[in-house]
């Protein structure tokens, strides 16, 4: 098939952008790889992940499912590499992973490699851990993504509707970074989700947007109670 310009030019110039920001950046000598897993049985390079652990952590760490971003159409597991290391030396054990994109790939292919993903993480993770707690973050693209799969996990109704590989399992909790989607008709029951007060929330904003909380774990265990449970399991 026959790439459209604009895409060909995007996916040159915004990875010229991640070689910059990556620059001079080393993986941690403190974190396990385990590289190029396969999650599907069809041979595709996009049906394969990654998996990060700290050494020496013991095998009671939740889970973190990392979903990148991209437009849909640019990126793979390995412009996240950093990222997700950090993570697990924050405490997690990462799944961080390919999936198919457009145009070559249409819709639904990308959410239904989500699905597989997280079927894979779960029905795999004893490998990595016994913690039975995990949860998912996506950004841009994968923010969109780890959304619309939590609405399908959530809804038989809709799974039903639905001519694609889908799944059933639903995370602990998300973190859901810069996607695109509508919430805005669910203000009124955003404490159905963080099991905060109002003020509670307001507090945690002000805190996340003056970088006043050292990390990432730390808005997670502010943010979602059964993760301060999950992490409490270390």
């Amino acid at each position: 098939m026959t790439i459209p310009k604009e895409i060909q030019e995007n996916r040159i110039a915004w990875a010229k952008s991640d070689v910059q920001r990556d620059k001079g950046l080393t993986m941690p000598e403190d974190v396990e790889q385990f590289c190029q897993i396969a999650y599907a049985e069809d041979g595709l390079a996009a049906h394969t992940l990654n998996v990060y652990r700290p050494k020496n952590a013991g095998d009671t760490l939740p889970l973190l499912i990392s979903i990148h971003g991209g437009g849909w159409f640019y990126g793979d597991k390995e412009l996240y590499r950093f990222y997700c290391a950090h993570m697990a030396q924050l405490g997690f054990v990462v799944v961080d992973c390919d999936y198919r994109l457009a145009p070559e790939y249409s819709y639904p292919a990308a959410i239904e490699d989500v699905c597989r993903v997280v079927r894979w993480s779960l029905e795999n993770r004893e490998k990595f851990t016994r913690n039975k707690h995990w949860f998912m973050v996506g950004y841009s693209a994968g923010a969109q993504l780890v959304s619309q799969y939590c609405i399908l996990a959530g809804n038989p109704a809709y799974r039903e509707q639905l001519d694609f590989c889908t799944y059933d399992q639903l995370p602990d909790g998300v973190a859901l970074n810069c996607g695109i989607y509508d919430m805005s008709m669910d203000n009124d029951h955003i404490g159905n989700y963080t099991h905060e007060t109002p003020a509670a929330q307001k507090k945690l904003l002000e805190q996340v947007l003056d970088d006043k909380l050292p990390n990432e774990r730390e808005v997670l265990l502010h943010a979602v109670p059964e993760c301060r449970k999950a992490l409490s399991d270390e």
